[in-house]
């Protein structure tokens, strides 16, 4: 034995075998690292899967309609991966299936050189055929205008679309809507809006495409409607020897539209009528023509009938003259004149049935004060009837103070003033 360890090449060999010993033990991997290397070389990315199908065709079931895309190897440590397979794609190709259920493979598109598996590899997809329908646009008002204004019209710029899916979803579809505010508006609105597909009870249908999914709604906003009352006024004379006997007015009021502000002191509408010239009865039309701040009047134009008929005049003497409108603490009083010769035309068949008490002769006192001497003299007379010569335009009065009151407020009709 001692021969044996004296031998010095003996010993070298021994030497050698345990320091190939201690390396392996030294170096040898143990079972944890292992396992802790194999879960660093594999990352997932998850991806919604797209399917490809022929135009007439739709998806209604995917058994894995999200899939992981498995990344293995060195380059997982690359710190640009991550954004590189963000432009990633796992698309299921089902062109040139036609309805049914059937197993497709998925391939990832745009991805960057690794070594990859999609998992699963294949996804079941149910094709059905695509039906397409037209349906109409509803916009939806909500919220109310300014105070005394109102939705006029609702104009969406296409009024029907096409709606495409499955016939029993799409026949389920009975408009598409979309909600347009009008809150605190004065003037037209118009907006961009999305559109819904919604069912006969105004409930939301899903499923399906719309084509095109967006219009353009515009809501006309108008000022309050107010029905006014039409005031013909005669313009003009006619023929020589002829006089107006009659007028009317195929309608007797005109919606006027127009701001609050204005149609509070609107009382009435003018309606010139031009009689120049006229020798006989006609029927014309008259434009009304719109005020100052009017948006619009309704009807833009009347029907007259303008009645024409042999003038004659006649005089009527010692007509009385009335005291109206006596301010209170005051007494009015006439300082000589007290009747008047009146002169008046119109039409033969009024004239002719006028008695002295149809023509009213009188004074309006209200607008006078203790310095006045005289008094302007104003007519009235039954309609058509013109007064064309008074034996005096003015009356001397007197004035006076008093502690009662005598007001007497009569209102006449048809009044003329001649000065």
């Amino acid at each position: 034995m001692d021969r044996f360890l004296n031998n010095n090449m003996v010993l070298r060999i021994v030497a050698v075998i345990l320091a190939c010993i201690l390396w392996f033990t030294v170096n040898a991997p143990s079972p944890t690292s292992q396992a802790g290397q194999t879960a660093a070389s594999v990352k997932d990315f998850p991806y919604a899967v797209q399917v490809n199908t022929q135009p007439d065709m739709m998806v209604t079931v995917i058994d894995h309609p999200t899939v992981v895309v498995e990344i293995r190897g060195g380059l997982l440590n690359n710190t640009s991966l991550p954004s590189e397979m963000m432009g990633v794609q796992v698309v299921a190709d089902a062109r040139g299936l036609g309805p049914g259920t059937h197993a497709v493979a998925l391939k990832a598109v745009g991805m960057p050189p690794v070594a990859y598996t999609i998992l699963p590899q294949t996804v079941e997809v149910t094709l059905e055929k695509k039906v397409t329908a037209s349906k109409p646009v509803q916009i939806h008002v909500t919220g109310t205008p300014a105070q005394g204004y109102q939705v006029a019209q609702v104009q969406p710029d296409v009024q029907a679309v096409q709606v495409s899916g499955v016939s029993s979803v799409v026949q389920r579809v009975a408009a598409v809507m979309a909600d347009m505010s009008v809150s605190g508006a004065k003037s037209t609105v118009s907006h961009t809006l999305t559109l819904e597909p919604v069912d006969k009870n105004g409930l939301p249908v899903s499923g399906v495409e719309v084509d095109p999914v967006n219009v353009t709604a515009v809501v006309r906003i108008e000022p309050p409607q107010m029905k006014v009352r039409l005031a013909p006024e005669v313009l003009g004379s006619p023929a020589p020897g002829y006089a107006v006997s009659g007028l009317s007015v195929a309608q007797q009021t005109v919606n006027v539209t127009a701001s609050p502000d204005v149609t509070a002191t609107l009382s009435q509408v003018t309606l010139p009528v031009d009689v120049s010239g006229l020798a006989s009865t006609k029927t014309f039309t008259v434009p009304i023509v719109p005020g100052a701040n009017w948006t619009q009047v309704v009807p833009s134009s009347v029907q007259v009938t303008v009645q024409i008929s042999r003038s004659t005049a006649r005089s009527f003497n010692g007509v009385p003259i009335q005291i109206r409108n006596i301010p209170q603490g005051a007494t009015v009083t006439l300082s000589g004149t007290t009747n008047l010769d009146i002169r008046v035309s119109g039409p033969d068949s009024i004239i002719s049935k006028l008695q002295t008490s149809d023509i009213i002769a009188y004074i309006d006192a209200s607008g006078l004060t203790a310095g006045d001497t005289t008094a302007a003299v104003h007519v009235s007379a039954p309609n058509w009837v013109t007064v064309t010569q008074l034996s005096q335009i003015t009356v001397p009065v007197s004035i006076q103070s008093q502690g009662t009151a005598n007001n007497n407020n009569n209102t006449t009709a048809g009044t003329n003033r001649i000065g």
